[in-house]
C-alpha cells in the first residue's frame, strides 16, 4: 500500500454527511503532518465537490462574521432578565430566537448576528465611528465623546487606549478597547472591554490605519519653533503680489465638499477649545488634521503667522505629491475660520468664535453630487479589472472594503436611528463582502479614498429630507450599480459566500430605493402604479448613470447557503 498513507474509517449518518476518523500515525511509522490541516481539508472538500458534481461547501477563508458564543448569549439573557419587563424580555428572546438546524431540528443554531449581544453591538459603534472619522485621532476622539452615553448605549461605552511604551514612540496609541458600562464582570463589577481585535481582525488599531489611510503621512508636532513655513515669493516692497492677496498657491481650489466640511468640523470644535493660534494648531493637530501656516513676507516680521492652510491625512491632490490643502479663510463661505477673524474673536469677552455653521441644502446636494461620482467612479474602475486589467495593488478590494464604510453611514443618515430599515439590513447584509480572507493586507487607493470620503460626508449630514429624493435615488442606485458589480467580481473569484451576500444586500438596496420612490406618491396610489413608476424611475436612473438596466443588473439564481456545522464559528 502506500507507505504515507493513515489508516481510516467513515461512518455514513444519512444521505447528507459523512464522518471519516483518520489516525495521525501513517504506514511507515511517521506522524502524519497537520500543519495548516483546515485550509488543506477545506480544498480537498472542494476537488472532491467539483469532481462528483457534489454541493459546495464554505470557503472557509475567514471571512465570515464571527458568532455570538453561548456564554455570551447566556449572560446577555440574565443580564436582560435583571432589567427588562416581561414584555420586552419576551421580544429580546424572540430576536435571539435561532436559526433552524436542518441537521437536528430539536437544537436550533443560535443567531449568527445579533445586535443585543454586546461585542456585536460595540463592533457596529466601532465600525461606524471609523467609517466616519478622517483620522486616527479622529476616531479615538469621537469614541471618547460615546462614554457620555448614547442612545442605544444604556449607560454609555468605556474607552480605554494602549499607550507604547518603546522610546521614541513613547505615550503613541498602539490600541484601544472598548465596552459598555451595563455589561461587567459579575465578580470585579467592571466593564467587560473588548480589544478592537477582538471585536474584527479588521478593527485593530494597526489594521484601521492602513485601510482608512490615516497613517499615510506622519504627524508634525506643531509649536511656533518648529512651524513649516509656506513658500510665497516676496514682493519687493514687503507685500503680496496682487494676485497673491487672499490666495494660498498650496490650496487646492477643487476641493470637494464632504473634505472641506470634514476640515471645517474640526476646525471649529478645534477654535471653541482655543484661545490662541498656537493653542488651535495644537487642538487641529490633536483631530489628526495636518497644518500648514503662513508666515508674513516683510523685514522685521518673518515670523508672524497670517493664515493657515488645512489637509487630512490620506486625501491627496490630483497628481497624487501632495495632500490636498485648503485655507482656513476658505472653510465656510462667511471666513469666520479666517486667522484674522480667530484672533479677534479670543480677543473680545467671552472669547466666542461663532460657533460651527450649520451645513446647509446645497452642502448636502453637493454632498451626495460627489457621493454619486465617486461611486460610479468605482463602479468603471472595477469594470476594467473584471475585463483583465492588471491590478498589483488590490484596487478592488479596497474599493470593496470602502463600500461598507458607505453603505454604513448611508443608512445612518438616511434612516432615523429609532426605526432602522432596509439601507440598515444592506449594511449589515454587506459585512462579509467587505472582509479581505486571512492573508489579504488592503491597501490604500484613490478610488477607495473617494469612496471614503464620500461616507465621511454622509457622516455629517443630518437625515435628509424629501426634496433630496432625486438626488438620493441617483446615489442609491449607484451604490446598488456598485454592489452588483462586486457581486460578479466576488463570483469570478470564486468568493461564493460573499457573492451571495453580495446579492442580499442588492436586494435590500432595490428595496431602500422603492421606499424613496413611493415617498414621492400620494398615499392611497394603486399598487399597480407604483410597480410602474418604480419601474420606471430606476430604468431612467441608470441611463443616465451610464448603465442599462438589463445589461448588468444580477439576475443570476441565488447561491445556495453552506452547511456548515452549527458551532463552527469564524469559518
Amino acid at each position: 500500500g502506500d507507505d504515507e498513507g493513515c489508516r481510516w474509517v467513515a461512518i455514513r449518518h444519512d444521505d447528507r454527511h459523512v464522518h471519516l476518523v483518520v489516525t495521525l500515525a501513517r504506514q511507515d511509522g511517521k506522524r502524519a503532518s497537520i500543519d495548516n490541516n483546515y485550509d488543506r481539508i477545506k480544498d480537498a472538500c472542494h476537488d472532491v465537490e467539483k469532481r462528483y458534481g457534489l454541493k459546495r461547501t464554505g470557503d472557509g477563508d475567514g471571512t465570515a462574521t464571527e458568532w455570538a458564543t453561548r456564554g455570551e448569549v447566556e449572560k446577555f439573557k440574565r443580564l436582560a432578565a435583571a432589567r427588562l419587563d416581561e414584555k420586552e424580555l419576551a421580544q429580546a428572546a424572540k430576536k435571539l430566537a435561532a436559526v433552524p438546524n436542518p441537521l437536528d431540528p430539536t437544537r436550533p443554531i443560535p443567531a449568527v448576528w445579533d445586535p443585543q449581544v454586546p461585542r456585536h453591538r460595540l463592533r457596529e459603534i466601532v465600525q461606524e465611528v471609523a467609517a466616519g472619522s478622517g483620522s486616527v485621532e479622529e476616531f479615538l476622539a469621537n469614541l471618547g465623546r460615546l462614554q457620555k452615553g448614547g442612545e442605544g448605549l444604556g449607560d454609555g461605552l468605556v474607552l480605554k487606549t494602549r499607550l507604547s511604551g518603546l522610546e521614541g514612540n513613547l505615550g503613541e496609541v498602539t490600541g484601544y478597547s472598548v465596552g459598555l458600562r451595563s455589561f461587567t464582570d459579575p465578580n470585579t463589577g467592571q466593564p467587560i472591554m473588548y480589544g478592537g481585535g477582538k471585536l474584527d481582525r479588521q478593527l485593530a488599531l494597526p489594521r484601521l490605519k492602513q485601510q482608512h489611510g490615516w497613517a499615510l503621512t506622519p504627524a508634525r508636532p506643531v509649536t511656533d519653533s518648529t512651524l513649516p513655513k509656506t513658500e510665497i515669493p516676496i514682493a519687493a516692497a514687503g507685500t503680496a503680489p496682487a494676485d497673491m492677496k487672499g490666495r494660498n498657491p498650496a490650496v487646492d481650489e477643487s476641493t470637494p465638499a464632504s473634505l472641506r466640511l470634514k476640515l471645517r468640523q474640526l476646525a471649529d470644535r478645534a477654535a471653541g477649545e482655543s484661545t490662541t493660534s498656537t493653542e488651535y494648531f495644537e487642538r487641529l493637530k490633536g483631530y489628526g488634521v495636518e497644518v500648514k501656516p503662513r508666515f508674513i513676507h516683510i523685514p522685521g516680521r518673518q515670523h508672524e503667522i497670517d493664515g493657515y492652510s488645512v489637509a487630512l491625512k490620506g486625501h491627496y491632490n490630483k497628481g497624487g505629491d501632495d495632500l490636498k490643502w485648503l485655507s482656513g479663510s476658505k472653510l465656510d463661505s462667511d471666513g469666520h475660520l479666517s486667522l484674522p477673524r480667530l484672533e479677534a474673536a479670543w480677543g473680545s469677552p467671552g472669547g466666542a468664535t461663532g460657533g460651527p455653521a450649520p451645513i446647509g441644502v446645497p452642502d448636502a446636494v453637493e454632498v451626495l453630487e460627489e457621493a454619486t461620482k465617486a461611486t460610479t467612479k468605482a463602479v468603471r474602475r472595477l469594470d476594467k479589472i473584471a475585463a483583465g486589467a492588471p491590478d498589483p495593488t488590490g484596487v478592488a478590494d479596497d474599493v470593496a472594503r470602502s463600500a461598507a464604510d458607505l453603505l454604513r453611514k448611508t443608512a445612518a443618515v438616511f434612516e432615523p436611528p429609532t426605526k432602522p430599515g432596509p439601507l440598515t439590513d444592506a449594511a449589515r447584509a454587506y459585512d462579509r463582502v467587505q472582509r479581505p480572507p486571512r492573508a489579504v493586507r488592503i491597501q490604500r487607493s484613490r478610488a477607495g479614498a473617494d469612496l471614503s470620503l464620500g461616507a465621511i460626508g454622509l457622516g455629517m449630514l443630518t437625515v435628509l429630507k424629501s426634496e433630496e429624493a432625486q438626488k438620493r435615488i441617483m446615489f442609491l442606485m449607484a451604490t446598488k450599480m456598485l454592489i452588483e458589480t462586486i457581486a460578479e467580481l466576488r463570483s469570478s473569484q470564486q468568493r461564493l459566500e460573499a457573492a451571495q451576500a453580495a446579492r442580499s444586500t442588492v436586494k435590500h438596496l432595490d428595496l431602500a430605493v422603492d421606499r424613496v420612490v413611493d415617498s414621492t406618491l400620494k398615499a392611497g396610489t394603486p399598487e399597480f402604479y407604483r410597480d410602474i413608476v418604480r419601474k420606471d424611475v430606476k430604468e431612467g436612473a441608470m441611463a443616465a448613470l451610464g448603465r442599462p438596466v438589463t445589461s448588468q443588473s444580477v439576475k443570476a439564481a441565488p447561491l445556495e447557503e453552506d452547511r456548515k456545522h452549527p458551532r463552527g464559528r469564524g469559518r
